[in-house]
């Protein structure tokens, strides 16, 4: 799939596309609170349902009004049929295999993963708003929680910008792997939003496959010196052989031992040192 994308001179114009109504006013939210950077114009879009999301995205890729498209949804209850058809589609859409890991913002099981975060370190175990009305009548106050307009309405404004840094360090604890239940990859996005190098933008219409990777060399630190271009292993590196699923839990048990030791982590990536010690017994100069 050619590139269709543009080029822009001003802010980047970034467009979301998001499953319904939660998704649509929570990052609206956001948005209101000018939590990220302001070379970011984002623009979103309500799809109404995530069996509408796969026709919003190509039509606003192919528009050519925005730098980069990104889908925001759940996962929904196992086994996940219509999240696995978007992700499908949107790879049948740019003749890349792993295109949708990469512009696809997800939680597991639903959206209300991410937002409790706000308050809690409480994770949600079923997409079923009957069974998460008692934990967020607990963190906001909005009794049995139907996800109707006026209920989604206080809810966000229970959100603000002051445990919205709360929330950035808890999603940053979540796992990274979307079949697992209480997992979101928010916080790679809310690293690329709130950074001021914009470059990750070219990567996601040059190559799907390594733009967050990428990007988060760029942004961060490793723990063991600057950056550099063989500085991380990720769940993406053939290094042991096994499946992309158990090289998640990998690199999320190095995580946790890195962070346990006191070193700044990056979740989803490990130093490439720290893990050959790790696994091969190299010692880390």
């Amino acid at each position: 799939m050619t590139n269709k994308l543009p080029k822009f001179i001003d802010k980047h114009k970034i467009c979301i596309i998001c499953e319904g109504n939660e998704e649509y006013e929570y990052l609206n939210r956001l948005k209101t609170l000018k939590v990220w950077n302001e070379q970011y114009d984002i623009s979103l879009v309500n799809a109404d349902g995530n069996g509408n999301i796969p026709a919003r995205y190509q039509d606003r890729y192919q528009n050519g009004a925005y730098e980069v498209v990104l889908v925001f949804c759940d996962t929904e209850k196992k086994p996940h049929e219509q999240y696995v058809d978007i992700k499908h589609k949107i790879n049948a859409f740019h003749g890349v295999d792993d295109a949708a890991d990469e512009v696809v913002i997800f939680a597991n099981p639903c959206t209300m993963q991410i937002i409790i975060k706000h308050w809690t370190d409480e994770n949600i175990k079923s997409p079923a708003k009957k069974v998460n009305a008692p934990l967020i009548e607990k963190c906001t106050g909005v009794e049995n929680y139907k996800g109707r307009t006026d209920q989604i309405k206080r809810v966000m404004e229970c959100v603000t910008a002051e445990n919205y840094a709360d929330m950035c360090r808890r999603v940053n604890m979540l796992d990274l792997d979307d079949s697992v239940g209480g997992s979101s990859n928010v916080s790679r996005f809310i690293k690329l939003f709130e950074n001021s190098d914009g470059e990750w933008i070219e990567i996601v219409g040059k190559d799907f496959e390594d733009f967050v990777k990428y990007a988060l060399k760029r942004i961060e630190r490793t723990q063991y010196g600057e950056y550099n271009e063989n500085v991380y292993y990720s769940r993406r590196d053939s290094i042991l052989g096994v499946s992309r699923g158990y090289a998640y839990k990998i690199i999320h048990g190095l995580n946790n031992e890195l962070k346990e030791k006191g070193y700044r982590e990056i979740s989803g990536k490990v130093s490439t040192k720290y893990f050959e010690e790790k696994f091969y017994g190299m010692a880390v100069s």
